[in-house]
């Protein structure tokens, strides 16, 4: 939609169109006032339900805090040359592969990995639920993996809170009766009924997510027919694989439950299931370390009386 060289809004350059979705192109752009360059997401021109579903996703970025949630900078809207208003947002720049990339290129994530890939998405989930967001399409090309060649492993950010469903007074939803909203292959059994939806459809998705990190794939294959989406919504459980970490399959299993009731309570239910090092292990480990210390210093008083 836009050439190279164009001002966005007076104050972004357009330098490339580096992706491209079934609502939006994003481009890499520069931003003279601060020096930066900044990622700019475009909705393509959809229906006004969409439009007002791209304008959801920057009040969900905006609403969510954590460091794993991708970082909207400013959104707003101008006219393209053809006197389109169209609706932007301003985002950091990333640069690494999604998930969906890594897989396809490098197969099954190690175990180790792939619980600290699920753990960051976990928590970023978790901090949106908090504030009331619910992702409702995640999935492998909505996680990206980010450069850190200092780090053994990978800095993580979730992607795409187009479709996310906000849960706050005099909101209303933006899906019509009826309406499937998601990735029919990432979408919770729930989702394909004509019933209310709760942050447990995230659960769902994480526990796929994490089986096909650890496994290398999808149980059906990338274009399978809607009828086969919902013949295997509705049949077995996701297979066991010999070499996953039981831990981790109970993980699966657990958040995999064709019954929303089965499923953890929350996100911050499974992070515990996972070894959650901010929660539980990590405040225990702060409690072990401040005890030490105050065993140490009571020592060493103890050392200086007999002097």
């Amino acid at each position: 939609m836009l050439e190279p060289g164009t001002v966005l809004g007076g104050r972004y350059r357009i330098e490339a169109m580096i992706g491209r979705g079934g609502m939006a192109e994003v481009y890499r752009a520069y931003q003279p006032t601060l020096s930066r360059h900044v990622a700019v997401k475009i909705m393509r021109g959809a229906s006004e339900q969409d439009a007002l579903r791209f304008e959801q996703e920057a009040v969900s970025l905006g609403r969510l805090s954590h460091r794993c949630a991708v970082v909207a900078h400013d959104h707003g809207s101008f006219e393209d040359p053809k006197g389109r208003t169209r609706p932007f947002i301003v985002m950091e720049l990333l640069t690494g592969e999604t998930l969906r990339q890594r897989l396809d290129r490098a197969g099954r994530l190690p175990p180790d990995v792939a619980r600290h890939v699920a753990r960051e998405i976990g928590e970023c989930i978790a901090a949106a639920h908090d504030v009331g967001v619910i992702h409702r399409d995640l999935k492998p090309t909505n996680i990206m993996l980010v450069d850190a060649p200092r780090r053994a492993l990978p800095e993580v950010r979730v992607l795409d809170f187009g479709i996310a469903k906000i849960f706050a007074p005099n909101r209303v939803s933006l899906s019509a009766e009826g309406e499937l909203v998601g990735s029919p292959r990432y979408m919770a059994p729930e989702q394909f009924e004509d019933t209310k939806i709760d942050h447990r459809v995230d659960i769902w998705t994480f526990g796929l997510v994490l089986h096909e990190m650890l496994v290398g794939g999808h149980p059906l294959p990338p274009r399978a027919p809607f009828k086969e989406v919902l013949a295997w919504m509705k049949g077995e459980t996701l297979p066991k694989q010999g070499d996953v970490p039981p831990d981790l399959q109970r993980v699966i299993e657990r958040c995999t439950a064709r019954q929303p009731e089965e499923r953890p309570h929350s996100m911050d239910a499974v992070l515990d299931l996972l070894g959650h090092p901010s929660q539980g292990h990590g405040r225990r480990g702060i409690a072990i370390g401040v005890g030490l210390l105050v065993l140490v210093s009571l020592l060493v008083g103890w050392m200086l009386t007999l002097d």
